[in-house]
């Protein structure tokens, strides 16, 4: 029997994360964000989970293609391409102007490399041109040049002694390009990004996504190679600029495709990422806030489950979510005190930071549960009974203020209650008579001259 590849508790969703102790399976959806570890712990043994492999769970640059065409404009990158731009255009042709134009480079492709880690780490294009103007400098492209240098120089040397070997080792070469920029952000070490054991782990794991990078790059160099005729045939700056700018970019979109790479199979790679970015990629079912309590509940640790969500409302007393959970399964263990006292507190919440419409829908899927509960806060009552003043909650309405009144007999401020009753009768119910009795009660026992004016002129509108 195959061995299901999907989340325990949410079977259409593929499996991110594991306990080894536990031999449970968990997906994104139930495994909350943690700022204080990397790895998320396992909800039921409460151990470090293990990483799957979400490399096929997060879409192929591709697909966030436009995510990445729109990295580079951010402030620090339309910056820094768009100096080095006006620079590359102030150039003189020949020799001078190909060294200055190398000394260019240096900074340039330095920025290039720490936005492909920044991609690749997960943290988008946090970079700052301040950060670049004190970064201290790894000499990527020095690596990167010094390198292929050498590589040439084997090449040429290999190629006198044996033609064949000089074009396999040629082609590993070209072929390993991307492979080994790769190699090179991730190690910072140029005689690893040579190292055929790794630029050829990478290609294979990459697979088709490595093939289309590497199109990818084939056409920016066609672009590029165009591009520079066209600059060099011309003679004005505008369009050089023009022409220089978009082959900066171009060579800026390169490098993060391949820093989404790395992101896409860090694990494989076995490079750090900020996890909680995860989950604003990945497809599929979202990080759930109260993803463990349900697990526990599933579970049947309901004791657990309770604990976690009096935390969760002892830091925040607005966790509407914490509070109405923690009331339902009160309410399934039939613990009516705890419910009454975690119910009263929440509602007075409600009210008192306006959510007021909420607080109104949760009572009435509380009545529509069964689930007998009734405020014992006037203003409570008066305020989430005005909400329901609608065809499908006002009989719920007509049933809490009665459940009130009984409860609690001319309490101050009953008249709001009486006149909230008399419009539901009137407005939606048509039961005028008992609409009457109420209004009629206002005006005989009221003193809430308001109140008193209101209900005289409601009950004259109707006679």
């Amino acid at each position: 029997m195959v061995e299901s590849q999907n989340c325990k508790y949410h079977p259409t969703a593929v499996a991110c994360w594991r306990c080894r102790h536990c031999d449970v399976k968990f997906c994104n959806a139930c495994v909350p964000e943690d700022t204080r570890s990397y790895l998320p712990k396992c909800t039921l043994c409460r151990r470090s989970l293990e990483s799957l492999s979400i490399a096929q769970s997060i879409p192929p640059f591709w697909q966030k293609i436009g995510y990445l065409l729109l990295l580079p404009f951010n402030p620090a990158s339309l910056v820094l391409i768009s100096v080095f731009a006006v620079v590359f255009s102030l150039l003189p042709f020949g020799k001078i102007g190909a060294i200055l134009f190398l000394l260019g480079l240096l900074p340039l492709i330095e920025f290039f490399f720490a936005a492909m880690e920044s991609v690749a780490s997960g943290e988008n294009l946090k970079l700052k041109v301040s950060d670049f103007l004190t970064a201290k400098s790894k000499s990527m492209f020095i690596k990167l040049m010094l390198i292929y240098v050498f590589s040439v120089v084997l090449i040429v040397k290999l190629s006198a002694i044996s033609s064949v070997i000089g074009i396999i080792l040629a082609g590993f070469l070209i072929l390993g390009l991307p492979a080994s920029i790769i190699i090179l952000m991730m190690e910072k070490s140029m005689f690893s990004m040579i190292n055929p054991v790794k630029v050829g782990y990478i290609i294979n794991l990459f697979g088709k996504a490595y093939i289309v990078l590497y199109a990818v790059i084939l056409l920016a160099s066609v672009l590029g190679i165009e591009s520079f005729q066209l600059v060099e045939s011309s003679s004005g700056f505008a369009k050089r600029l023009v022409v220089n700018w978009g082959l900066l970019y171009l060579t800026m979109i390169v490098f993060l495709m391949a820093g989404y790479l790395v992101y896409q199979f860090h694990q494989e790679l076995n490079f750090t990422i900020n996890r909680q970015t995860i989950f604003q990629v990945v497809d599929g079912p979202k990080a759930d806030p109260m993803a463990e309590v349900n697990i526990m509940i599933q579970e049947g640790r309901f004791e657990d489950a309770q604990r976690m969500l009096l935390d969760k409302i002892k830091e925040n007393e607005l966790d509407y979510k914490a509070s109405e959970k923690l009331i339902m399964l009160y309410a399934i263990q039939g613990q009516l005190s705890f419910l009454d006292k975690i119910a009263q507190s929440y509602f007075e919440v409600m009210v008192e930071n306006r959510k007021v419409r909420h607080a109104a829908e949760f009572y009435f899927k509380l009545s529509k549960k069964k689930i007998d509960f009734t405020p014992n806060s006037i203003d409570v009552v008066a305020a989430i009974t005005e909400e329901m003043k609608n065809k499908t909650q006002f009989l719920v309405a007509l049933e809490l203020i009665e459940k009130f009144n009984q409860k609690f007999k001319m309490v101050t401020g009953w008249e709001r209650l009486y006149f909230t009753q008399a419009q539901l009768l009137v407005e939606f119910a048509n039961r005028l008579p008992e609409a009457k009795l109420s209004l009629e009660t206002i005006l005989k026992r009221g003193t809430d001259q308001e109140l008193l004016g209101k209900a005289e002129n409601y009950l004259k509108a109707f006679e």
